[in-house]
């Protein structure tokens, strides 16, 4: 059935006939073929005729990302994308296409791909002032996050982690300090 499908798909690429689309019964194949007259055509509308499949939508969101070139196509993902990794994508592609505009930045719905995305931004205009949109943004309560975007290379998270180790470290150490202390006056 399929190699019937790619057949009908082909005819009608090569017919320019989006109407035989319609006549492929397989979800996924019908999706291949409308995404095809998407590009070919330069219609982000058909995009929209491509069904979810099993794995959602994703076959519907690559078609929409073929037709974000920048900023001016961030409708496509607020308004047309609704899944959030797929979101998070869009705006990757879009900042890939501008790099010197961190309010793109907002928009990212996972908070490690809003902070990656200042830190490109940071890198890209060579000003580190951005990483107070950070601290405005009131997702994060700590100024080592805006460390973390000054100093290219960090690795923030396992700063963290090593600083939280050497906290709980020193405060162990100081309440055996303490305990041995106690534990002096009581014998003498």
């Amino acid at each position: 059935l399929s190699g019937v499908e790619t057949c009908i798909k082909d005819i009608a690429l090569k017919r320019n006939d989006i109407k035989l689309c319609d006549r492929i019964e397989t979800e996924s194949m019908r999706g291949s073929c409308y995404g095809a007259f998407a590009t070919t055509l330069h219609d982000i509308e058909l995009c929209k005729k491509i069904p979810k499949d099993a794995r959602g939508a994703d076959a519907r969101n690559r078609c929409f990302l073929k037709f974000v070139k920048g900023p001016e196509e961030m409708y496509v993902c607020t308004e047309l994308i609704h899944e959030e990794r797929a979101k998070d994508d869009c705006f990757s592609a879009v900042l890939d296409k501008k790099r010197d505009d961190p309010s793109i930045c907002v928009n990212f719905v996972s908070d490690k791909k809003r902070l990656n995305c200042y830190l490109k931004v940071i890198k890209h205009l060579d000003n580190p002032d951005i990483c107070q949109m950070i601290l405005d943004e009131g997702k994060t309560k700590r100024k080592s996050q805006c460390r973390y975007c000054e100093v290219e290379g960090v690795d923030y998270d396992a700063e963290f982690q090593k600083c939280k180790k050497d906290f709980y470290i020193e405060k162990i150490e100081n309440l055996c300090t303490v305990h041995d202390k106690q534990m002096e006056l009581k014998m003498t």
